[in-house]
């Protein structure tokens, strides 16, 4: 696909934050080209990455989700340095993400949600590797 124009939206995602903390939201901005097809003056497409804005000023407590409940999850600020379109996601991230999903499935289809299990597979792992030591 041969492009020769772009121009770049700003995708937003609000997360809630635990209730009284000094933040109340946490907004990840995202830079997402859009692009137009045409044959003169080529851009390869695989050159138009998102880039990620991080929040400012970095936080020094980390983000937890949900905010209550027994199962959280936590994000600290240079955990989302791994968001960008060159690095490799944490188990931080991934976690987090599943447990947004598991929680928004929670809200919207809580009959889907019954019948749905989260696994972690890091866990699962732990579960079947046997103690030789005995």
């Amino acid at each position: 696909m041969l492009l020769n124009h772009r121009r770049l939206k700003l995708l937003t995602d609000t997360i809630p934050v635990k209730p009284g903390s000094r933040r109340g939201t946490l907004q990840l901005k995202f830079r997402a080209p859009s692009t137009e097809e045409s044959e003169s003056s080529p851009i390869e497409t695989q050159s138009l990455k998102p880039k990620l804005e991080l929040p400012k000023p970095p936080w020094e407590t980390p983000l937890v989700y949900p905010p209550n409940g027994p199962r959280k999850e936590v994000i600290d600020y240079d955990d989302l340095k791994r968001l960008n379109s060159n690095s490799y996601l944490n188990d931080n991230i991934i976690n987090f993400y599943l447990k947004y999903i598991e929680v928004q499935l929670g809200h919207k289809n809580p009959e889907v949600a019954k019948e749905t299990y989260f696994l972690n597979t890091f866990f699962y792992e732990r579960l079947t590797k046997r103690d030789d030591k005995k």
